[in-house]
């Protein structure tokens, strides 16, 4: 089959090219200047037309012959011979064609054919012939050319999504055991002291636990999901420290149903309570904020009046997984769209994650299922 496009750009070129010549002839056939032997039907039926059905014929069996080549990776040289014997052959159909449709058609003027005459209109227009056909294999190529590149291009697009979505998948499944290890060894600690709490965290880890499975393959969920997940692992968090730990959270209004990495918050509040308490610091408050930008971002923070952070402190060096993990998304699913930074303040721990502002309606980020 020929590509309904590259037909469309072959009988467009030609149609143009018609229209030029037959205006030519037009001017000079109204001035007396040339084909005063012929009449105005057998110009624009017996040449024009006929040639245009001709042409468009033949170089329609052309581009499906270009096809096969460029399919099957023809070398060029081979392509070229084969181009050059079509070119050829252009010519002869054109005349022969002419000739055996105006006769048909009752408007044949050559009194007589033999192959003198044949050579004389073949070589006339032998030129024309030449360019006509090698401008339309020409966009035939280029044409085929910049289809391969598109299809190379998607291809390589499509590699990269699909490893992205192994890495992803990866640091994600990496996130769920971390997480779930930390907070066993918080119930095994409840258990000599208050089984009865032990019990209530367990319930609340199942209930926890359900929640993250439905998101399980899912990059990016809805902020107001987010911070019910929030909730129930802070639930669990403050049955471990029932007197030691505060947690305020300060959230913009409208910004519920943006977009955020889905389990973004849990792995910076678990470094913080595990790197925040000190000998200093009896009571650990924690702010969890998230505010729009003044340039359109979403702003998402966790605070901590905790133990300060090394002045050599590198994230990209920590040992633990969970913010190694945080990072590594940021840039999978964000690439320079999304920063994240860390430091001291007077006398606050600050975290800081900025990402574009996602709505369901307009989301850009692939689903996990969608490239697996």
């Amino acid at each position: 089959m020929i590509d309904k496009k590259l037909l469309l750009l072959m009988v467009g070129f030609y149609t143009v090219f018609l229209i030029i010549s037959s205006s030519k002839m037009v001017y000079f056939k109204s001035i007396g200047e040339r084909f005063n032997d012929s009449t105005w039907t057998y110009m624009f039926f017996g040449v024009y037309f006929t040639d245009y059905l001709l042409v468009v014929f033949f170089m329609s069996i052309v581009l499906l012959i270009t096809k096969y080549m460029v399919i099957r990776n023809w070398a060029w040289g081979n392509m070229i011979v084969v181009h050059a014997v079509m070119s050829i052959l252009l010519g002869i159909f054109i005349f022969t064609g002419l000739l055996t449709i105006q006769k048909l058609m009752g408007l044949h003027q050559i009194q007589s054919v033999d192959f003198n005459t044949l050579l004389y209109y073949y070589f006339n227009v032998i030129d024309l012939n030449f360019l006509i056909y090698f401008s339309i294999v020409g966009i035939a190529h280029t044409y085929y050319f910049i289809n391969q590149l598109k299809e190379a291009e998607a291809a390589k697009n499509m590699e990269k999504l699909k490893l992205i979505g192994v890495r992803l998948n990866t640091l994600q499944a990496q996130i769920n055991p971390h997480f779930f290890f930390n907070t066993l060894n918080s119930i095994s600690s409840l258990m000599v002291n208050n089984v009865k709490k032990a019990q209530d965290t367990v319930v609340n880890v199942a209930d926890l636990l359900r929640t993250m499975l439905d998101i399980n393959e899912v990059t990016t969920i809805l902020l107001s999901k987010e911070l019910d997940i929030l909730d129930k692992y802070l639930d669990i968090m403050q049955t471990r420290y029932p007197n030691s730990l505060v947690v305020e959270k300060q959230i913009d209004e409208g910004v519920d149903n943006y977009l955020v990495p889905s389990l973004i918050f849990q792995p910076i509040l678990e470094n913080a309570i595990k790197h925040g308490f000190s000998k200093d610091i009896k009571v650990l408050k924690v702010w969890v904020k998230v505010e729009r930008t003044l340039d359109g971002d979403l702003m998402l923070s966790v605070e901590n009046n905790g133990k300060p952070l090394p002045k050599s402190f590198d994230v990209s060096k920590t040992k633990g997984l969970g913010l190694k993990n945080t990072v590594d998304r940021l840039k999978i699913l964000f690439e320079h769209k999304a920063s994240f930074n860390m430091k001291n303040t007077e006398q606050r721990v600050v975290v800081q994650i900025k990402i574009p502002i996602l709505k369901e309606e307009n989301h850009y980020i692939p689903m996990l299922e969608a490239i697996s």
